[in-house]
């Protein structure tokens, strides 16, 4: 590391120069990106007023933050100068932080989203109307309205999150994301879910768990490590990401699919091995047939992403 020029961009930053201080950690961090480094940086965006900047820094390393509080009041400051309240209340839901202290976090999150409801009212309206009406939208733009939500006041991104877990038309993705979000907020939520046997189900947000802390995920995840991983690391890259998206598709009902776990990754796996499975075996023929309309989904989102570039 350039020493003499982190010792300037050090001076510069006590000495309240802080453009002088952005471009010299910004030198230093394009060299160096380290967690040190990091907060440096993004200290010295938001001292500089570039806000956005020092939010897109900081979630480059988001743990750094999570190692004590002092970091995490100055990480959430930033968040909350974003309006990026539901980023981070999932962010504090999933913290592991003592619960008087979450308490404080989410007594300051309301009280910004009440002036936010009052300052910006008229572009959280906008927000709120094309994330509720998105449906007739290709996925890549579903994924980035559903990105830039994130900066609605909770009861208001309720509201559209509500009647997005029923619209059969969305793309299932951002519907499990939708309750992936309810989830990580620790939300207790009375909801209906439109889920891909194409039926309604009641679900309480508060019982759900974690798709990480799932059996399916667990199971899965532990036999492509063990019978994949070992051999073919890139394979087994490949499938886990594959594996992953399977896992939001089913969310929270995978264990009512993935019944047999071995199977599913036999399935999985000989799309792109020579291993062979006995199509004509009942449970085979229901893992195919679900894997396969994922698959569907996969490409959809995939073919999105490409007409968009």
């Amino acid at each position: 590391m350039n020493e003499e020029l982190l010792n300037g961009a050090k001076e510069a930053l006590a000495s309240e120069k802080y453009h002088q201080a952005v471009l010299k950690f910004e030198e230093l961090y394009k060299e160096s990106p380290t967690e040190e480094l990091n907060i440096y940086l993004s200290n010295a965006y938001y001292l500089d007023n570039q806000f956005v900047a020092a939010e897109r820094i900081v979630l480059e390393s988001i743990e750094a933050y999570l190692a004590e509080e002092p970091l995490f009041n100055f990480f959430q400051n930033v968040l909350i100068k974003n309006d990026s309240f539901i980023l981070l209340r999932e962010i504090i839901g999933t913290a592991d932080f003592p619960g008087e202290y979450k308490e404080r976090v989410l007594e300051k999150i309301s009280s910004a989203e009440i002036g936010s409801s009052s300052n910006m009212a008229e572009t959280n309206k906008k927000i709120a109307n094309q994330f509720y009406h998105m449906a007739d939208e290709p996925i890549s733009v579903q994924i980035a309205r559903f990105q830039t939500a994130k900066k609605l006041p909770l009861l208001l991104w309720l509201k559209s999150a509500r009647f997005l877990l029923l619209d059969p038309f969305i793309h299932p993705i951002i519907r499990s994301s939708v309750l992936e979000s309810m989830q990580k907020m620790r939300l207790q939520e009375k909801v209906n879910m439109y889920w891909l046997d194409e039926k309604e189900h009641p679900l309480n947000t508060g019982d759900l768990l974690p798709i990480q802390q799932t059996k399916s995920y667990i199971e899965t995840n532990q036999i492509l490590n063990e019978e994949v991983d070992v051999n073919d690391p890139i394979l087994g890259e490949q499938l886990h990401e594959e594996l992953r998206l399977q896992l939001m598709y089913l969310y929270p009902f995978a264990e009512n699919v993935i019944t047999n776990s071995t199977l599913w990754i036999q399935v999985l796996s000989s799309s792109y091995t020579e291993v062979t499975i006995d199509e004509e075996n009942e449970q085979i023929k229901a893992i195919i047939k679900w894997q396969n309309k994922m698959q569907k989904y996969t490409k959809s989102m995939i073919q999105s992403f490409k007409n968009s570039e």
